[in-house]
């Protein structure tokens, strides 16, 4: 007679018994829910970004002037090289703290979720479906060794998977570190990353594609920009970009 349980499910409970997971936001233990590492009151704590923003690049925006797409002024007087880019939620509270867990505690498993909300974003009606592969924006290979894996990766990897386009791995390749963009004022920004990554992919899988950039966090914009310019010089035709949280 079957007992409706896989071996593995019943070890997982017993695992889940004497060792119950605790939640990587606020401690608390917890059995089941769609995240292995967050609870799911922690989760539903996490809001989508749902206000005025600029039709390309995502800045928020303190009026909604009910043009769609509007443009912000950075956007109209310097155009960005990608079409969109648009962030699941706000660098803050639950969502910040999930990613800081992921990338400086060195939990790779957290990718499934960061994953899941961009995904939530591109089932969204106004996001673009069209796109037909995937680049990512590396980190240093210093970075990389200590952490064991790159973060933007695995966020892409999952999306590749979850949405049936390939992954363009190794495309771009950061070749020298940076001074943190926080740390450093607007017209520094660009000239800290400008010659920092590289193109090293083949450029017959990038030439005419319309192709989806992601990174974990948005902060000045620079490095996205950076990303993108390499990426439409090397025959990119159209850049979609998507992140996990914008600061």
């Amino acid at each position: 007679m079957e007992i409706g349980f896989h071996p593995r499910t019943l070890a997982r409970t017993g695992y889940d018994l004497f060792f119950p997971r605790k939640c990587r936001s606020c401690s608390a233990a917890f059995d089941e829910g769609p995240s292995n590492w967050i609870c799911s009151p922690c989760l539903e704590t996490i809001a989508p970004i749902d206000e005025a923003v600029c039709g390309t690049c995502g800045k928020f925006l303190y009026i909604d002037y009910h043009v769609d797409p509007y443009q912000c002024g950075d956007c109209l007087e310097d155009p960005p090289p990608y079409q969109l880019l648009r962030s699941f939620g706000k660098y803050e509270d639950t969502l910040r703290n999930i990613i800081h867990w992921f990338k400086y505690n060195r939990i790779p498993g957290l990718a499934d979720d960061l994953a899941r909300f961009l995904m939530n974003l591109i089932k969204k009606p106004d996001f673009p479906k069209d796109f037909e592969a995937i680049c990512y924006v590396p980190v240093h290979k210093k970075k990389l060794i200590e952490r064991g894996f790159d973060p933007a990766f695995l966020i892409a990897q999952k999306l590749s998977i979850e949405s049936g386009r390939p992954i363009l791995a190794g495309s771009l390749l950061k070749t020298r570190e940076t001074v943190p963009q926080v740390l450093l004022a607007r017209k520094d920004r660009l000239k800290n990353v400008k010659g920092s990554f590289s193109f090293m992919g083949e450029e017959k899988l990038i030439q005419g594609k319309k192709v989806l950039l992601v990174d974990d966090v948005f902060t000045t914009g620079a490095t996205t920009r950076e990303c993108s310019n390499i990426l439409m010089k090397h025959g990119a035709k159209t850049l979609y970009c998507l992140t996990a949280a914008r600061a």
